[in-house]
């Protein structure tokens, strides 16, 4: 048999198709990991030149995938012959030819894990497959105008509506802070693209910025309600209160989840817990366990009073659970903190569900989120002239919405400070009508 017929063939179809072993980041393991990926390649023959053949390829994680972007590469390659011969000079322009689509591909894989955290990268890449490739994908990077990108910030983005129970609703899809998020994103890919020598300028440079919007709930408010209920929680002795109170140390619902008892410490001089993972659902995965946290920082926070003595609630119930023969968690989440009676994770939606059954069980007065739990946080952090340098250590949080929550607090110090400045005032001025200065004061 000879060497050739030793090779297995092609199924018919499938044309030039063949698998290749690659590299790719995996998100989830913060490493680099080998895998397969599939090729397509063709042969062309070159219109300028009928004995001069052109192989031209496509790779992507399924067939599908490499046979389309086999078809973009031959279109593109089409497509610089035709302005070869239009008498266009093209050796220097040829990066700018990817369409938005094409370019995402290479410019996430660009996205160093060193410098950028896996969650920013998920968030990348959901703002660009969610909401702006299919806007823009097919447009050629240098083509891309002022006009286009104007259009898709501020009337596409806003005007999109939520989809409930398959039909489009009258609630918006995206709060001005999301658009704000996109335009950054987008912003970041295209001065990428500018740096590489594909654009010559980043056109949404041109587009007005979309400005950051403080939260309009009644934080204070909100604690009111919050510490009646926790208290009610704690009296009735239910579930809900070891569950949402370490939100009040300014957890987010993925790092409370996330949450492992290898990373807790309840006894010795320092009790305290590391937040370093998180629990996130992708498409086709699940719900999965990421090791980071969204700023891609570990976070060490010390535990106390009530927070040590839930945590500690909690770890005698865990005993509890693992003698119910129901209880069967898989290896990997078994040292999770919050886990179904069976032994699953808790999903992001259900956890939102049950918070929202909380607030109807105590007769909550109106919906809170169950982020503003973190929100109460930060202000509980201010009332309590916590340093933000510190508040922002605990919470995780270094960006501009920082300064809102501590905004309360600057504003109850400046009241004080000017009544004293206006008292000190009001007594220099007494003191100068009942005793007033001397000819030699007003001299010197």
């Amino acid at each position: 048999m000879t060497a050739s017929a030793k090779r297995s063939r092609r199924p018919k179809g499938d044309g030039a198709l063949y698998k290749v072993q690659g590299t790719r980041w995996n998100e989830y393991s913060q490493s680099f990991e080998p895998t397969e990926l599939y090729q397509a390649a063709q042969d062309i023959t070159n219109p300028l030149d009928p004995f001069s053949r052109k192989r031209v390829t496509g790779t992507g994680h399924t067939p599908q995938e490499a046979k389309a972007r086999l078809e973009r590469s031959k279109a593109r390659f089409y497509r610089k012959v035709g302005l070869s011969q239009a008498g266009v000079d093209i050796s220097r322009g040829h990066k700018g030819s990817l369409a938005l689509a094409d370019y995402f591909d290479h410019w996430y894989s660009t996205l160093h894990p060193g410098r950028v955290s896996a969650s920013k990268r998920l968030k990348y890449r959901g703002n660009f497959i969610n909401h702006i490739l299919p806007a823009l994908g097919k447009i050629r990077l240098e083509e891309l105008t002022f006009e286009q990108l104007n259009t898709l910030i501020h009337t596409t983005l806003p005007a999109k509506k939520k989809i409930i129970d398959g039909q489009v609703s009258d609630q918006r899809l995206l709060g001005p802070n999301s658009v704000t998020n996109i335009y950054w994103s987008l912003n970041n890919f295209l001065t990428t693209a500018v740096n590489e020598g594909r654009m010559v300028r980043n056109p949404l440079k041109l587009v007005d910025t979309p400005r950051f919007v403080a939260p309009t709930e009644n934080i204070p408010y909100y604690m009111h309600i919050v510490e009646g209920m926790f208290a009610l929680m704690k009296q009735q002795g239910d579930h809900a209160y070891e569950r949402f109170l370490p939100s009040l140390l300014g957890l987010r619902r993925g790092e409370r989840l996330g949450l492992a008892w290898k990373n807790i410490t309840l006894t010795g001089p320092n009790p305290h817990m590391v937040l370093n993972q998180t629990i996130v659902r992708e498409p086709g995965l699940g719900i999965i366990i990421k090791p980071s946290t969204k700023s891609g920082k570990d976070r060490e926070i010390p535990l106390s009073g009530p927070f040590l003595d839930a945590l500690k609630t909690l770890k005698a119930q865990r005993k509890q659970q693992l003698k119910t023969p129901l209880f069967t968690p898989r290896d990997e989440v078994k040292d999770l903190v919050y886990l179904t009676a069976t032994g699953k994770p808790i999903d992001l939606n259900t956890d939102n569900d049950l918070w929202r059954a909380t607030l109807t069980a105590y007769n909550a007065p109106t919906v809170i989120r169950g982020h503003a739990l973190r929100h109460c946080a930060a202000t509980y952090l201010s009332d309590l002239n916590v340093g933000v340098d510190v508040a922002q250590a605990v919470l995780g949080h270094q960006s501009v919405s920082m300064n809102h929550f501590y905004a309360r607090q600057t504003q109850k110090k400046s009241r004080k400070d000017i009544e004293n400045y206006g008292q000190r005032l009001e007594e220099a001025m007494a003191r100068t009508i009942n005793n007033p200065p001397s000819e030699a004061t007003r001299a010197s």
